[in-house]
């Protein structure tokens, strides 16, 4: 890291630094591992990340996970001075390699670049609509290093577009460069996947009323037609006599059912 820009740094963020630079070099020191992150980035600076960092077999058993766990706990509290949310948990694959997935999220792109990128990144506002310009280098001995940019549109890039927001880029030593526009709000897939659920709840809701009601009618008519059969008299199947809604038996000089309320045919 370039000296002066070291002494920038507040000495919140420095702790920072330090914690993320004494983790690297325990992972450079122990045969490395592999790191990919991946990077949202909305409007007014906001941004969300995920880093997820796998030890092989070869690299545990050069390593404790205890010492690594230490320090990804110890730095909530320095996360947290500077508003960042932090969270980490571990996995262990089928291959027996230990994955560590680190998810932090916050408002300020020198927050971003600080607790993300330890400092080497450039990340900057260049235009009033939001245009944003990112540069990386990953500088290190991991074996392989993967980095992946959400955004709301890509305008120049030297990585790879997935589509019009998404942008990658692969390889220790790489340089990374991007103009982007940054998300404007919730994603579009979010919005179509909330907007599909209400209406099959509500839907739901429809049909489940409708089949109550159904169920409602169809014993009123069978109550009726079982009492009619009881007391022995002759049913009569004449829309003009008995309602055909719940089978109680009309005025005929009614203009509604007296049971059910139904208008009479």
């Amino acid at each position: 890291m370039n000296r002066n820009l070291y002494f920038l740094i507040s000495s919140n963020q420095k702790k920072i630094v330090l914690g993320v630079l004494l983790l690297v070099l325990a992972l450079i020191l122990s045969a490395c591992g592999v790191v990919e992150q991946e990077v949202t980035l909305a409007k007014d600076e906001k941004w969300s990340a995920e880093t997820r960092l796998t030890l092989d077999q070869q690299t545990l058993a050069l390593i404790n996970p205890a010492d690594i766990e230490q320090k990804l706990e110890a730095a909530k509290a320095d996360m947290s001075s500077i508003d960042v949310s932090y969270k980490w948990k571990k996995h262990t694959n089928d291959d027996g390699s230990l994955t560590y997935t680190i998810n932090t999220s916050g408002t300020g792109y020198n927050v971003l670049n600080t607790a993300v990128f330890d400092g080497g990144a450039s990340i900057q506002t260049i235009d009033e609509d939001g245009t944003t310009e990112f540069s990386y280098t990953a500088i290190g001995d991991f074996s392989d290093y993967a980095l992946v940019l959400h955004v709301g549109e890509v305008i120049e890039t030297n990585g790879v577009v997935s589509d019009k927001g998404e942008v990658s880029w692969r390889g220790m030593g790489t340089q990374m460069y991007a103009r982007i526009k940054p998300k404007s709000g919730m994603d579009i897939k979010w919005l179509l996947l909330v907007g599909g659920g209400i209406v099959l709840i509500a839907l739901a809701a429809y049909f489940a009323f409708f089949r109550s009601r159904t169920t409602s009618n169809n014993r009123y008519a069978s109550y009726a037609t079982s009492y009619h059969s009881a007391s022995g008299r002759k049913l009569k199947i004449d829309s003009g006599a008995y309602c055909q809604r719940c089978g109680g038996k009309l005025n005929p000089n009614g203009t509604f059912c007296p049971h059910c309320g139904a208008p009479q045919t």
